[in-house]
Order: structure tokens, then C-alpha cells, then sequence
């Protein structure tokens, strides 16, 4: 989804997108990538295209790394 609307050319579709995730990860206690994707979504209007692509990089890093965290913390968890 978030890859999709990256490739709009209305940044309005990758800042709607990127909201969608800024709960959910709040919730999860992804603080991090909650963050991240609330900065991006409000500035979305006002960056250009590089600056876009070097956004969705740090999303992906971000969203990689909490991904691993939390996979590390599920096989942690005594059943």
C-alpha cells in the first residue's frame, strides 16, 4: 500500500497511506515508526521526489528494525 501510493504523483495518496500506519504502530508500541511515518505524512505536501524516495527508505529501515524487534520479543515470551 505504501509503496503503491509513493509512486502517485499526488502526495496527498502517500501522506493518507502513511497515516493509516501512524495509530496501529503507536499501539503496538512502535513509537518509532509511529513518529517517522507522522513526520513524513504532515511534511508529504512540500517534499520532492528524492526527498520522497529517501523517506520511504527510512520508513523501511525503521518498519525493518521493529519488525525484528518485535519478532525477538514474541519467541522470548514464555508461552
Amino acid at each position: 500500500m505504501i509503496e503503491a501510493a509513493r509512486s502517485d504523483p499526488d502526495h496527498a495518496v502517500l501522506a493518507r497511506a502513511l497515516h493509516t500506519l501512524v495509530s496501529p504502530s503507536a499501539m503496538l508500541g512502535a513509537e518509532q515508526l509511529a513518529s517517522v511515518c507522522r513526520k513524513i505524512e504532515q511534511g508529504c505536501g512540500e517534499l520532492g521526489d528524492g526527498e520522497i524516495r529517501a523517506a520511504m527508505t527510512q520508513i523501511r529501515n525503521v518498519a525493518d528494525r521493529t519488525e525484528r524487534a518485535m519478532r525477538d520479543y514474541l519467541t522470548e515470551v514464555p508461552a
